[in-house]
């Protein structure tokens, strides 16, 4: 997403997949920079086309977001990644010059895992109660809204099946 952060809608780029041509990250479609000076931001995230990640529509006003609803089946829960580069102004002399987008995690995986000074047995089963499972991110100031707009459930997730993860306190084991 492209705008001039103005409060306006993000009315230049707006939700567009990118893609490796030519060892440059491109949309499908060309767009050319306004060549009035105006500064521009972009903003982009990952994965694009998840169904666990909605962007705020083209006429949404203000900086964009992202909202993110885990998915209930906890390994297909994607990492989200953000970046952003504020108010770009394209020179004559960076006309064919892209915009360089460093990415950071917005979210990412959390693991489990037992010491092998554990009391030995099996774990079947790791859960997380009211966790936040629903909210919104605003790409600008890197921050989630949690006071509005969310939802909390439990997550869970059955280890190895129904079987579980045995542990015998020789080593470390990842659940």
């Amino acid at each position: 997403t492209a705008t001039d952060l103005s409060g306006a809608a993000p009315d230049f780029i707006n939700n567009q997949e990118v893609s490796l041509a030519g060892g440059m990250w491109k949309t499908g479609t060309d767009y050319f920079w306004p060549d009035n000076g105006d500064k521009l931001s972009f903003f982009s995230y990952s994965p694009f086309g998840n169904s666990n990640v909605t962007v705020a529509g083209a006429s949404s006003s203000g900086t964009p977001s992202v909202t993110y609803t885990a998915n209930t089946d906890v390994p297909s829960q994607p990492d989200l990644m953000t970046s952003k580069s504020i108010n770009q102004t394209r020179s004559k002399s960076s006309a064919n010059v892209g915009v360089n987008m460093t990415f950071s995690h917005a979210l990412t995986a959390i693991t489990f895992a037992v010491g092998k000074d554990m009391v030995p047995g099996v774990f079947k089963r790791i859960s997380i109660k009211n966790a936040i499972t629903t909210a919104t991110y605003n790409l600008s100031t890197n921050t989630w809204n949690t006071s509005s707009g969310t939802s909390t459930g439990n997550i869970s997730i059955n280890l190895n099946g129904t079987t579980g993860v045995t542990i015998d306190g020789t080593s470390d084991v990842a659940l």
